[in-house]
């Protein structure tokens, strides 16, 4: 039941976001052709400039998260309303804060921009709408961690996904009227408004019982004096490249490297969908299960991502040039070196996934704090080396060594410890150096293909035969070495679904 669950929260967010991410090429394409590379790329500095306001949050949606799985296991709704209704004052609060600091930080975006063209008073009021867009959701965001921390997480995945369709394709059509980047965003400000407030509604009506009005318990807020460290440190690792970028170089070298990250940001929003299906259920599984059992779902997870590392990065060798050059049209210069950089800083961070959902969910945010500073303390002063000595692909390799130095050689040992009583790691350790090597085997006999086609329906048809035989070989490879155990959990949940219907 609870697989069957995060396979339904996986789906309900996979199939919407898959179409949202297709017209987002679009809508870049369209930002690029009608507002020019100056404001696209103001446009996409945005985004990194709101994930350091957003450091506000201090983590506070993974705390309330993780409170609401006891009282909400035990039946405990009176326990769960005063969690919900102190959770609900924090997070207005939260908001409040956000659009306060965003407000003050506008004055100071034009110093971040190297060779600035556009009205700073554009850029403040703008800004500042762009901040609402992104903000809203905190004053509404009780509502979707309930419907988490019930299992439900497709229940407010539909409904946010279809307003996010929506949104897209109205902005996409607004950009071909001739609307300027405020107009739209203005627009965006209210479609995200109506948006939460049928995820407001929906909730109230499913779980009447649910009272935000009650004694108010604040004690979620104690969990984040450790995840304010990983917050902090997470949004200096994440979002370090392209400040880097515009601050030495300019808004159009933004654009290049925020070209192929959009790609590879596609293909990680679609398998952290996956991860973040699982949060809810691993939380719960590990209350119950044995530690042993939990360490072989752990590993079968583990292997299974293995896998699709190797066979998504592996494929996009051959397939991430072409479709940025067929795409844009040549608008956008690309580069062999880019893409492998992009492509083994994507491999790395598929390949930890299965890491952060076990930490995340089973709590471990004091003991992960050397994780995430060494990563962003690393990230931070090898980016800023690299792009002196290397440029764009200085910083990507730099984005890489962070990864490797804190998921691959700190928190494996303390989640072994900590969660599943083992001191050694060697089954870990020895699972990622398998899947390396098949990795550089297989990047460099797929980076051996041309394609030269000016067609996108040829480049797709082309590279889907590809893909599946990436897929077909690499399987076989892992099914050799017995590295497909992950397998026989999902055949076992077929058969247990087609017993239930018969």
């Amino acid at each position: 039941m609870r697989t069957k669950k995060a396979i339904i929260n996986y789906i309900t967010e996979t199939i919407p976001e898959i179409l949202i991410m297709f017209l987002g090429f679009f809508r870049i394409k369209f930002f690029l052709k009608y507002l020019g590379s100056d404001m696209l790329g103001l446009y996409q500095m945005y985004g990194q400039f709101f994930a350091y306001i957003n450091l506000t949050e201090a983590g506070f949606s993974t705390a309330a998260l993780y409170a609401l799985y006891k009282p909400i296991s035990k039946n405990d709704t009176k326990k769960v309303n005063s969690i919900l209704s102190g959770t609900n004052k924090i997070f207005k609060i939260i908001g409040f804060g956000m659009i306060l600091i965003g407000v003050i930080f506008s004055f100071f975006i034009k110093y971040f921009i190297k060779g600035n063209i556009i009205d700073n008073n554009y850029i403040i009021f703008s800004f500042i709408i762009f901040l609402l867009i992104n903000v809203l959701g905190y004053f509404f965001k009780p509502y979707s961690i309930y419907f988490d921390a019930k299992e439900k997480r497709y229940i407010p995945n539909l409904i946010y996904q279809i307003g996010l369709l929506v949104k897209t394709i109205t902005e996409i059509v607004l950009l071909f009227v001739g609307f300027d980047l405020i107009k739209i965003l203005m627009v965006s400000l209210i479609i995200v408004l109506i948006t939460n407030l049928i995820v407001k509604i929906t909730m109230k009506k499913q779980y009447p019982e649910i009272d935000f009005k009650g004694e108010k318990d604040y004690s979620a807020w104690k969990g984040t004096k450790h995840l304010i460290v990983h917050k902090l440190s997470g949004v200096v690792a994440n979002n370090v490249d392209m400040l880097v970028i515009s601050t030495f170089v300019g808004l159009i070298k933004v654009v290049l490297y925020s070209s192929y990250m959009y790609v590879i940001n596609a293909i990680k929003i679609l398998l952290s969908k996956f991860s973040s299906s699982l949060y809810s259920l691993v939380g719960i599984k590990m209350l119950g299960d044995s530690e042993e059992d939990n360490y072989k779902t752990f590993m079968e997870l583990n292997t299974l991502m293995s896998f699709v590392s190797i066979v998504i990065c592996g494929s996009l060798s051959f397939a991430i040039n072409p479709f940025i050059n067929i795409f844009y049209e040549g608008e956008i210069v690309t580069s062999k070196v880019l893409a492998f950089c992009f492509i083994l800083m994507l491999f790395i961070s598929i390949n930890s996934s299965t890491l952060c959902v076990y930490t995340n969910s089973t709590g471990l945010f004091k003991e992960t704090k050397v994780c995430t500073i060494t990563e962003a303390v690393t990230n931070l002063v090898l980016s800023i080396i690299g792009m002196i000595l290397f440029g764009i692909p200085g910083i990507l390799i730099a984005t890489s060594i962070s990864y490797i130095v804190a998921d691959y050689i700190i928190k494996p040992k303390i989640l072994y410890k900590n969660t599943f009583k083992k001191k050694s790691t060697k089954e870990f350790y020895l699972n990622f150096l398998i899947t390396m090597i098949i990795f550089i085997i297989s990047y460099i006999l797929n980076s051996f293909i041309k394609i030269n086609v000016s067609s996108l329906f040829l480049w797709f048809i082309i590279c889907s035969g590809l893909f599946i035989i990436n897929l077909i070989v690499t399987y076989l490879i892992f099914k050799v070495l017995k590295m497909n155990l992950w397998i026989d959990r999902i055949k076992k949940m077929i058969r247990r679904k087609l017993k239930n219907e018969s």
